[in-house]
C-alpha cells in the first residue's frame, strides 16, 4: 500500500509517530498539551490521530489512482470518517478534535471552510465512494502500529469495508460545522484542534520530507517546511537555552 508515488503507507504512518515521539513526547510537550486542553492522556490520542490521518489511502480507489498518478484528492475527509468509526473509549469532544484535525491537515494553508470545500468534490475528481475488498492488509498494518506504539483507543475490527460521500462525508462535515458554530463549545473545539493540527501538520510534512526525498527533485521539501528551521536545530537551541537557564538558577 502506498502513501505516495515513492512512499509506503506503513512507512508514512510509522515514521510519523516516530517524529511525534522525538519532537513532542521526548521534549515533554505533552505537559503543555494537558494544561492547554485538559485532555488527560493527549499522547495516545495524538498517536491515534497520526496513525489514522491517511488511513483512507489504503482503500482500493486511492490505491488504484496512485498507480496512474491521479493522487488522493479529499482523502482527509474519508480518513476522518474512518477515524470516527474506529476510535473507542474517548469522549465526543476529543473525537471531534481528532476528526477536525485530520480534515484540516491539508486545508490549513487554504482556509478551513468545511461546507464550501466539499462543494468542490467533483472539481477535484474525488471518489464518491471507497471500498476495501480485502481488508486484511490494512487491518494488519493498523494492528501492528497500535501494538508497537501502545495505542489502545482504536478498534481495528470496526474498520469499514466501504464509505460514501453522501452517507459518510456530508453528515460528518455538517456535524462538525454545526459544532464549530456553537459559541462556547465551538470556540474550545477550534482552539484544541489548532493545537492538535499544529502537531499533525508538522509530523506529516517532516515524514514526507524524510521518506520521499530520495525520489524527488534535488532540494525538494514540502512547502510547509521551506521557511522553518530544521527541527533538530530547534531542539539544539532549546537544549542550550534550558542549560543556560538552569545555570542561572544554580548561581
Amino acid at each position: 500500500m502506498l502513501a505516495a508515488k515513492c512512499e509506503l503507507l506503513s512507512e508514512h504512518l510509522d515514521v510519523g509517530i516516530e517524529v511525534f515521539q522525538k519532537y513532542f513526547v521526548n521534549t515533554k510537550y505533552m505537559t503543555f498539551i494537558k494544561k492547554r486542553t485538559g485532555i488527560k492522556n493527549p499522547e495516545e490520542a495524538l498517536k491515534a490521530m497520526i496513525l489514522l490521518h491517511d488511513v483512507a489511502k489504503g482503500y482500493d480507489e486511492y490505491q488504484e489512482r496512485i498507480k496512474t498518478n491521479r493522487g488522493f484528492p479529499k482523502h482527509e475527509y474519508y480518513s476522518a470518517a474512518i477515524a470516527g468509526k474506529v476510535l473507542l473509549n474517548i469522549d465526543i469532544f476529543l473525537r471531534d478534535t481528532i476528526q477536525l484535525s485530520i480534515i484540516w491537515h491539508h486545508m490549513a494553508m487554504r482556509g478551513p471552510r468545511l461546507i464550501k470545500d466539499i462543494r468542490s468534490w467533483d472539481k477535484f475528481k474525488a471518489p464518491k465512494e471507497l471500498n476495501l475488498r480485502n481488508s486484511n492488509d490494512l487491518k494488519s498494518l493498523i494492528s501492528y502500529l497500535c501494538k508497537k506504539w501502545n495505542i489502545n483507543i482504536i478498534n481495528v475490527k470496526l474498520l469499514p469495508n466501504s464509505l460514501t460521500f453522501n452517507e459518510d462525508i456530508v453528515p460528518l462535515v455538517k456535524q462538525l460545522d454545526d459544532r464549530l458554530k456553537s459559541f462556547k463549545k465551538g470556540l474550545n473545539l477550534y482552539l484544541n484542534t489548532i493545537i492538535f493540527l499544529r502537531i499533525l501538520t508538522l509530523c506529516d510534512n517532516i515524514t514526507a520530507s524524510k521518506n520521499r526525498g530520495n525520489c524527488q527533485d534535488a532540494g525538494w521539501m514540502p512547502i510547509f517546511l521551506r521557511d522553518l528551521p530544521h527541527p533538530d536545530d530547534i531542539l539544539d537551541a532549546r537544549n542550550e537555552l534550558m542549560e543556560f537557564l538552569n545555570n542561572i538558577r544554580v548561581d
